[in-house]
Protein backbone atom coordinates (compact mmCIF):
# COMPACT_ATOMS: atom_id res chain seq x y z
CA UNK A 1 0.00 0.00 0.00
CA UNK A 2 1.40 3.59 -0.81
CA UNK A 3 2.01 5.62 2.57
CA UNK A 4 0.34 9.03 2.03
CA UNK A 5 3.56 11.60 1.80
CA UNK A 6 2.56 14.96 3.05
CA UNK A 7 4.79 17.84 1.49
CA UNK A 8 5.80 20.79 3.29
CA UNK A 9 4.72 23.84 0.66
CA UNK A 10 8.42 26.05 0.43
CA UNK A 11 8.14 29.86 0.42
CA UNK A 12 9.68 32.50 -0.72
CA UNK A 13 9.77 36.26 0.09
CA UNK A 14 9.73 38.69 -2.66
CA UNK A 15 10.70 42.58 -1.54
CA UNK A 16 9.57 45.36 -3.88
CA UNK A 17 12.97 46.87 -3.59
CA UNK A 18 15.06 43.88 -4.67
CA UNK A 19 12.95 42.58 -7.52
CA UNK A 20 10.27 45.07 -8.66
CA UNK A 21 9.07 43.42 -11.29
CA UNK A 22 8.36 40.20 -9.80
CA UNK A 23 6.65 42.04 -6.65
CA UNK A 24 4.17 43.95 -9.35
CA UNK A 25 3.87 40.59 -11.20
CA UNK A 26 3.41 38.46 -8.32
CA UNK A 27 0.66 41.03 -6.17
CA UNK A 28 -1.18 41.80 -9.89
CA UNK A 29 -1.73 37.95 -9.90
CA UNK A 30 -2.98 37.30 -6.28
CA UNK A 31 -5.29 40.31 -7.16
CA UNK A 32 -6.46 38.32 -9.78
CA UNK A 33 -7.32 35.23 -8.27
CA UNK A 34 -8.60 36.48 -4.85
CA UNK A 35 -10.82 39.03 -3.12
CA UNK A 36 -8.83 42.23 -2.19
CA UNK A 37 -9.94 45.76 -1.58
CA UNK A 38 -9.57 49.07 -2.94
CA UNK A 39 -6.28 50.38 -0.73
CA UNK A 40 -4.49 47.02 -2.20
CA UNK A 41 -4.54 49.33 -5.63
CA UNK A 42 -1.32 49.61 -6.60
CA UNK A 43 -2.00 52.39 -7.91
CA UNK A 44 -3.63 54.06 -4.90
CA UNK A 45 -0.88 52.60 -3.16
CA UNK A 46 2.00 54.57 -5.14
CA UNK A 47 -0.53 57.88 -4.48
CA UNK A 48 0.13 57.25 -0.78
CA UNK A 49 3.72 56.84 -1.24
CA UNK A 50 4.57 59.72 -3.28
CA UNK A 51 2.08 61.78 -0.98
CA UNK A 52 4.18 60.85 1.89
CA UNK A 53 7.74 60.86 0.51
CA UNK A 54 9.78 63.12 2.17
CA UNK A 55 8.63 60.98 5.61
CA UNK A 56 10.24 57.70 3.85
CA UNK A 57 12.67 56.10 5.10
CA UNK A 58 12.06 52.25 3.26
CA UNK A 59 9.41 50.82 1.36
CA UNK A 60 9.65 47.12 2.87
CA UNK A 61 6.76 45.89 1.07
CA UNK A 62 6.77 42.37 0.34
CA UNK A 63 4.79 39.44 -1.11
CA UNK A 64 4.97 35.46 -0.36
CA UNK A 65 5.28 32.83 -2.87
CA UNK A 66 5.06 29.54 -2.39
CA UNK A 67 8.12 28.07 -4.77
CA UNK A 68 6.08 25.14 -5.95
CA UNK A 69 3.26 25.42 -8.08
CA UNK A 70 4.59 28.11 -10.61
CA UNK A 71 5.22 30.52 -7.94
CA UNK A 72 1.88 31.51 -7.08
CA UNK A 73 1.71 34.61 -4.95
CA UNK A 74 0.27 33.22 -1.09
CA UNK A 75 -0.09 37.11 0.42
CA UNK A 76 0.77 40.80 0.38
CA UNK A 77 1.51 43.39 2.32
CA UNK A 78 2.44 46.96 1.79
CA UNK A 79 5.35 48.05 4.28
CA UNK A 80 6.20 51.56 4.35
CA UNK A 81 8.67 52.99 7.10
CA UNK A 82 8.18 56.19 7.78
CA UNK A 83 10.15 58.83 10.27
CA UNK A 84 9.29 62.46 11.35
CA UNK A 85 12.14 62.78 12.86
CA UNK A 86 11.25 61.82 16.24
CA UNK A 87 9.69 58.40 15.99
CA UNK A 88 9.85 55.70 13.62
CA UNK A 89 6.80 54.10 12.04
CA UNK A 90 4.79 52.43 9.97
CA UNK A 91 1.44 53.27 9.14
CA UNK A 92 -0.56 51.28 6.19
CA UNK A 93 -3.15 48.80 4.62
CA UNK A 94 -2.80 45.82 6.60
CA UNK A 95 -1.47 42.20 5.08
CA UNK A 96 -3.59 39.78 3.41
CA UNK A 97 -3.13 36.42 2.38
CA UNK A 98 -5.52 33.52 1.35
CA UNK A 99 -4.69 31.19 4.49
CA UNK A 100 -4.19 31.66 7.94
CA UNK A 101 -0.83 30.06 8.32
CA UNK A 102 0.51 32.94 5.27
CA UNK A 103 -0.53 35.81 7.46
CA UNK A 104 0.77 34.37 10.50
CA UNK A 105 4.25 34.16 8.40
CA UNK A 106 3.44 37.96 6.68
CA UNK A 107 3.16 39.63 10.53
CA UNK A 108 6.32 37.13 11.89
CA UNK A 109 8.03 38.88 8.83
CA UNK A 110 6.69 42.52 9.77
CA UNK A 111 8.13 42.03 13.41
CA UNK A 112 11.51 41.18 12.14
CA UNK A 113 11.61 43.97 9.66
CA UNK A 114 10.63 46.18 12.62
CA UNK A 115 13.28 45.19 14.79
CA UNK A 116 15.62 45.96 11.85
CA UNK A 117 14.19 49.70 11.44
CA UNK A 118 14.05 50.17 14.96
CA UNK A 119 10.31 51.13 14.93
CA UNK A 120 8.44 52.83 17.56
CA UNK A 121 5.48 51.42 16.25
CA UNK A 122 3.54 50.12 13.95
CA UNK A 123 -0.35 50.81 12.67
CA UNK A 124 -2.42 48.71 10.07
CA UNK A 125 -6.14 49.41 8.93
CA UNK A 126 -7.88 46.64 7.34
CA UNK A 127 -9.23 47.81 4.09
CA UNK A 128 -13.29 48.58 5.12
CA UNK A 129 -14.43 46.79 1.35
CA UNK A 130 -11.86 43.97 2.10
CA UNK A 131 -13.14 43.86 5.55
CA UNK A 132 -17.12 43.95 4.27
CA UNK A 133 -16.45 41.46 0.70
CA UNK A 134 -12.94 39.66 1.48
CA UNK A 135 -12.04 36.59 3.16
CA UNK A 136 -11.66 37.74 6.76
CA UNK A 137 -14.48 39.66 8.09
CA UNK A 138 -13.18 40.50 11.62
CA UNK A 139 -10.40 42.46 12.90
CA UNK A 140 -7.81 39.30 12.57
CA UNK A 141 -4.54 42.22 13.67
CA UNK A 142 -6.01 41.17 17.00
CA UNK A 143 -4.53 37.50 16.60
CA UNK A 144 -1.14 38.81 15.96
CA UNK A 145 -0.83 40.72 19.15
CA UNK A 146 -2.13 44.38 17.71
CA UNK A 147 -4.20 46.56 20.63
CA UNK A 148 -7.88 46.79 18.80
CA UNK A 149 -8.22 50.53 17.97
CA UNK A 150 -11.06 50.30 15.51
CA UNK A 151 -12.85 53.56 14.31
CA UNK A 152 -16.21 53.91 11.93
CA UNK A 153 -16.32 54.78 8.63
CA UNK A 154 -19.44 55.28 6.21
CA UNK A 155 -19.89 52.80 3.22
CA UNK A 156 -22.73 53.19 0.62
CA UNK A 157 -23.90 49.86 -1.32
CA UNK A 158 -24.73 50.17 -4.57
CA UNK A 159 -25.83 47.77 -7.76
CA UNK A 160 -28.55 48.95 -8.21
CA UNK A 161 -30.28 52.12 -10.87
CA UNK A 162 -30.02 55.58 -9.71
CA UNK A 163 -33.46 56.15 -8.82
CA UNK A 164 -33.48 53.20 -6.14
CA UNK A 165 -30.08 54.75 -4.54
CA UNK A 166 -31.92 57.85 -4.45
CA UNK A 167 -34.10 56.87 -2.18
CA UNK A 168 -31.33 55.68 0.20
CA UNK A 169 -30.91 59.31 1.42
CA UNK A 170 -32.73 60.91 4.12
CA UNK A 171 -35.88 62.72 3.04
CA UNK A 172 -34.50 66.13 3.51
CA UNK A 173 -31.42 65.66 1.61
CA UNK A 174 -33.89 64.02 -1.26
CA UNK A 175 -35.48 67.07 -1.26
CA UNK A 176 -32.36 69.35 -1.27
CA UNK A 177 -30.90 67.41 -3.91
CA UNK A 178 -33.84 67.96 -6.13
CA UNK A 179 -34.86 71.52 -5.48
CA UNK A 180 -30.95 72.52 -6.11
CA UNK A 181 -31.27 70.60 -9.78
CA UNK A 182 -34.42 71.67 -10.38
CA UNK A 183 -33.90 75.33 -10.23
CA UNK A 184 -30.92 75.11 -13.20
CA UNK A 185 -28.27 76.90 -11.16
CA UNK A 186 -26.23 73.85 -10.48
CA UNK A 187 -24.47 71.41 -12.63
CA UNK A 188 -21.97 68.79 -11.76
CA UNK A 189 -19.64 67.84 -14.81
CA UNK A 190 -17.84 64.47 -14.19
CA UNK A 191 -13.92 64.65 -15.84
CA UNK A 192 -12.45 61.73 -16.64
CA UNK A 193 -9.34 60.42 -19.48
CA UNK A 194 -11.55 61.39 -22.32
CA UNK A 195 -11.88 65.02 -20.82
CA UNK A 196 -9.62 66.34 -18.02
CA UNK A 197 -7.53 68.84 -18.58
CA UNK A 198 -4.26 70.46 -16.75
CA UNK A 199 -6.70 73.79 -16.63
CA UNK A 200 -9.33 72.10 -14.76
CA UNK A 201 -7.25 70.12 -12.55
CA UNK A 202 -5.40 73.25 -11.46
CA UNK A 203 -8.48 74.90 -10.60
CA UNK A 204 -9.07 71.79 -8.39
CA UNK A 205 -5.72 72.15 -6.96
CA UNK A 206 -5.95 76.12 -5.88
CA UNK A 207 -9.64 75.63 -4.25
CA UNK A 208 -7.54 72.80 -2.06
CA UNK A 209 -5.07 75.14 -1.12
CA UNK A 210 -7.82 77.53 -0.31
CA UNK A 211 -9.95 75.12 1.86
CA UNK A 212 -6.83 74.10 3.17
CA UNK A 213 -5.07 77.31 4.32
CA UNK A 214 -1.96 76.48 2.58
CA UNK A 215 -0.77 73.57 0.28
CA UNK A 216 -0.84 70.30 2.16
CA UNK A 217 0.44 67.94 -0.35
CA UNK A 218 3.70 68.21 -2.43
CA UNK A 219 3.23 68.99 -6.19
CA UNK A 220 4.13 65.42 -7.40
CA UNK A 221 1.21 64.12 -5.28
CA UNK A 222 -0.92 66.29 -7.23
CA UNK A 223 0.35 64.97 -10.86
CA UNK A 224 0.24 61.66 -10.14
CA UNK A 225 -3.56 61.87 -8.99
CA UNK A 226 -3.83 63.68 -12.12
CA UNK A 227 -2.45 60.69 -13.46
CA UNK A 228 -4.86 58.67 -12.46
CA UNK A 229 -7.94 60.25 -13.63
CA UNK A 230 -5.67 59.75 -17.36
CA UNK A 231 -5.45 55.99 -16.95
CA UNK A 232 -9.02 55.27 -15.57
CA UNK A 233 -8.20 54.60 -12.12
CA UNK A 234 -9.92 57.98 -10.64
CA UNK A 235 -12.37 60.92 -11.77
CA UNK A 236 -13.07 64.31 -10.70
CA UNK A 237 -16.47 65.38 -10.28
CA UNK A 238 -16.55 69.78 -10.74
CA UNK A 239 -19.74 71.49 -9.07
CA UNK A 240 -20.72 74.79 -11.48
CA UNK A 241 -23.01 77.16 -9.23
CA UNK A 242 -24.64 79.43 -11.91
CA UNK A 243 -21.84 78.74 -14.67
CA UNK A 244 -19.19 79.17 -12.15
CA UNK A 245 -17.46 76.62 -10.43
CA UNK A 246 -17.21 76.20 -6.90
CA UNK A 247 -16.18 72.63 -5.77
CA UNK A 248 -14.60 69.36 -6.57
CA UNK A 249 -14.52 65.70 -5.54
CA UNK A 250 -11.68 63.37 -6.05
CA UNK A 251 -13.18 59.77 -6.77
CA UNK A 252 -10.58 57.12 -6.66
CA UNK A 253 -12.17 53.67 -8.61
CA UNK A 254 -11.10 49.79 -8.33
CA UNK A 255 -13.52 48.33 -9.59
CA UNK A 256 -16.07 46.52 -8.16
CA UNK A 257 -15.40 49.53 -5.30
CA UNK A 258 -14.99 53.44 -4.89
CA UNK A 259 -13.79 55.38 -2.60
CA UNK A 260 -14.73 59.42 -2.09
CA UNK A 261 -11.24 61.04 -1.48
CA UNK A 262 -10.09 64.71 -2.17
CA UNK A 263 -13.27 67.63 -1.52
CA UNK A 264 -12.44 71.53 -2.06
CA UNK A 265 -14.87 73.93 -2.45
CA UNK A 266 -14.95 77.76 -1.93
CA UNK A 267 -16.18 78.01 1.50
CA UNK A 268 -18.40 81.03 0.56
CA UNK A 269 -20.65 79.18 -1.00
CA UNK A 270 -20.93 76.36 1.49
CA UNK A 271 -24.70 78.14 2.86
CA UNK A 272 -26.00 78.86 -0.36
CA UNK A 273 -25.24 75.99 -2.29
CA UNK A 274 -25.84 71.68 -0.55
CA UNK A 275 -22.06 70.80 -2.15
CA UNK A 276 -21.37 67.93 -0.38
CA UNK A 277 -24.88 66.62 -1.40
CA UNK A 278 -24.44 67.36 -4.90
CA UNK A 279 -21.21 66.32 -5.46
CA UNK A 280 -21.99 63.07 -3.46
CA UNK A 281 -25.32 62.33 -5.57
CA UNK A 282 -22.97 62.86 -9.06
CA UNK A 283 -20.53 60.02 -7.46
CA UNK A 284 -23.22 57.75 -6.59
CA UNK A 285 -24.61 57.95 -9.91
CA UNK A 286 -21.82 57.52 -11.82
CA UNK A 287 -20.77 54.40 -9.85
CA UNK A 288 -24.24 52.53 -9.73
CA UNK A 289 -22.78 49.71 -11.23
CA UNK A 290 -20.36 49.39 -8.87
CA UNK A 291 -20.27 47.43 -5.81
CA UNK A 292 -19.42 49.91 -3.16
CA UNK A 293 -18.75 53.19 -2.30
CA UNK A 294 -16.31 54.10 0.61
CA UNK A 295 -17.17 57.79 1.90
CA UNK A 296 -14.36 57.56 4.21
CA UNK A 297 -12.96 59.93 6.95
CA UNK A 298 -14.47 61.48 8.91
CA UNK A 299 -17.12 59.21 10.43
CA UNK A 300 -18.63 58.72 13.55
CA UNK A 301 -21.26 60.29 15.62
CA UNK A 302 -18.47 61.97 18.71
CA UNK A 303 -15.67 63.94 19.00
CA UNK A 304 -14.00 61.07 20.01
CA UNK A 305 -14.05 58.48 17.81
CA UNK A 306 -11.49 55.86 18.72
CA UNK A 307 -8.12 55.46 20.09
CA UNK A 308 -6.03 58.14 18.44
CA UNK A 309 -8.92 58.93 16.23
CA UNK A 310 -10.27 62.53 16.82
CA UNK A 311 -12.76 65.03 15.26
CA UNK A 312 -13.30 68.67 16.03
CA UNK A 313 -17.16 69.90 15.27
CA UNK A 314 -16.93 70.54 11.93
CA UNK A 315 -15.55 67.34 10.85
CA UNK A 316 -18.37 65.61 13.11
CA UNK A 317 -20.73 67.63 11.22
CA UNK A 318 -19.45 66.29 7.56
CA UNK A 319 -19.86 62.89 8.77
CA UNK A 320 -23.38 63.57 9.54
CA UNK A 321 -23.76 64.80 6.17
CA UNK A 322 -22.80 61.65 4.91
CA UNK A 323 -25.15 59.51 7.66
CA UNK A 324 -27.65 61.73 5.42
CA UNK A 325 -26.82 60.55 2.15
CA UNK A 326 -27.48 57.06 2.64
CA UNK A 327 -24.04 56.19 4.60
CA UNK A 328 -24.19 53.33 6.50
CA UNK A 329 -21.99 53.13 9.72
CA UNK A 330 -19.57 49.86 9.52
CA UNK A 331 -16.29 49.32 11.76
CA UNK A 332 -12.84 50.33 10.25
CA UNK A 333 -10.89 47.82 11.99
CA UNK A 334 -7.43 49.10 12.85
CA UNK A 335 -4.76 47.58 15.02
CA UNK A 336 -1.47 49.38 16.72
CA UNK A 337 1.35 47.65 18.21
CA UNK A 338 4.06 49.79 20.14
CA UNK A 339 7.89 48.76 20.67
CA UNK A 340 8.18 51.90 22.32
CA UNK A 341 6.76 51.89 25.97
CA UNK A 342 7.46 55.65 26.24
CA UNK A 343 5.14 56.48 23.06
CA UNK A 344 2.39 54.04 24.16
CA UNK A 345 2.48 55.89 27.44
CA UNK A 346 2.45 59.18 26.30
CA UNK A 347 -0.51 57.94 23.25
CA UNK A 348 -2.39 57.11 26.54
CA UNK A 349 -2.15 59.81 27.61
CA UNK A 350 -3.57 61.60 24.88
CA UNK A 351 -6.12 59.73 24.92
CA UNK A 352 -6.85 60.68 28.48
CA UNK A 353 -7.13 64.16 28.02
CA UNK A 354 -9.03 63.79 25.24
CA UNK A 355 -11.79 61.77 26.81
CA UNK A 356 -11.30 64.02 30.64
CA UNK A 357 -11.46 67.29 27.96
CA UNK A 358 -14.58 65.85 26.14
CA UNK A 359 -16.93 64.90 29.00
Amino acid sequence: MQKNVKLKLKMKIVKKKEDEDLFIKSWLDYQNKNIVGIGHSLDIIEYYLITNRKNIVSDESFVILGEANDKICLAICFLPIYTDNIINYCNAIAPIANKEKYLKICFEYIDKVSKEFNLDKIEFSIDVSYSQHGQWKYNYLRDYGYIDCTVNNYIFNLSEKAEFLFQKFNTSSRNIVRKAMKEGNCEVIVYDENNITNKIFDNYKSYHRICAGKQTRNNESFDYMLSLIRNKRSILLELNYEKQPIGYLIVFLFFPYASLSSIANLPEYEREVPIYRLLYWKAIEYCENYKLMIYGYPAGSSLIDGFNSYMDKKQLNIAKYKRYMGGIMVPHFKGIKYFNKNLAKKEVQYFFEKIKNGL
